[in-house]
């Protein structure tokens, strides 16, 4: 079985496989190199990615295959409308929807005072590493376009196609929060500036996502695989190589964790004293 065929017969596996792989393998490799520990927020940023993965285990797959199966029942005559046409076709639509969707939700969190606090979370770190891909607050998995994309396609009898954005999207995401700067490490082999100069037009690469988690970039660099649409969008910040100031927030380490893992259900005076443009 090719790699197509093996997300189709069991996608929600099939992510689970690519994920827990991806994810473990990184981690233990920045845990074995000291990367995890250098930072004020190091063990929140690991209770809270504890939290972020059992939300994701507990309610992403099972929300979607409950959800299909009424589909199913409800939408009949709609169910596998897409499934004979060429994956050739529907999988660069479905990795594209899977991104705006996510450039939209995450461009909305950082603009709408009340959603922030909810991905201000995501913010707080202190380190670029990879634990901080799953610090957020439970509700923000509740928010997350995959889930609708997810019901969608899978009613529509894309599930290689949704299995494999879903994976392709994780990648992109890992790589750009990893300690590892293996962006610049490609830079050092004799002639591939050139090549790299236009990989980094269309694809996010860490660089952007380590000056979006600086003081000064948050409100830039919001596409989690394709950084042209935040050219096309007017949200595009020309990154350094290192951000030029600290990764984090002002209000990093004072942030009560109940806020940070359950807002809305605890709010502090702290969100209230917050400005979008200086977070």
């Amino acid at each position: 079985m090719n790699v197509f065929e093996i997300a189709q017969a069991d996608p929600k596996t099939f992510i689970g496989q690519v994920v827990t792989i991806a994810f473990l393998t990184v981690i233990m490799l920045e845990g074995l190199s000291g990367r995890l520990n250098k930072s004020i927020t190091a063990g929140r940023d690991m209770f809270m990615m504890g939290c972020g993965i059992l939300m994701h285990v507990l309610f992403t797959g099972a929300t979607i295959t409950a959800i299909v199966a009424l589909q199913a029942k409800a939408f009949p005559d709609s169910l596998d409308a897409l499934a004979y046409v060429s994956i050739w076709l529907t999988l660069p639509v479905v990795i594209l929807l899977n991104e705006l969707g996510h450039y939209g939700v995450h461009r909305l969190a950082h603009s709408w005072r009340k959603l922030w606090p909810l991905h201000r979370t995501h913010h707080t770190a202190t380190q670029m590493n990879s634990a901080v891909l799953f610090r957020y607050g439970v509700a923000w998995v509740l928010i997350l376009p995959q889930v609708l994309l997810g019901m969608i396609s899978l009613h529509m009898g894309l599930a290689a196609e949704y299995a494999i954005a879903a994976g392709i999207g994780f990648a992109a995401n890992l790589s750009t929060h990893t300690a590892f700067r293996w962006d610049l490490a490609l830079l050092k082999i004799p002639g591939f500036k050139y090549p790299w100069a236009v990989y980094r037009q269309l694809i996010t690469t860490p660089a952007h996502h380590w000056h979006h988690h600086s003081y000064k970039g948050a409100n830039s660099n919001y596409a989690v695989t394709l950084i042209f649409l935040d050219k096309i969008f007017g949200s595009y910040a020309e990154p350094d190589n290192y951000p030029k100031t600290p990764i984090g927030l002002p209000c990093s380490g004072r942030v009560p964790l109940r806020t940070e893992l359950l807002y809305p259900l605890f709010r502090d005076p702290i969100q209230k004293r917050q400005s979008m443009n200086n977070p």
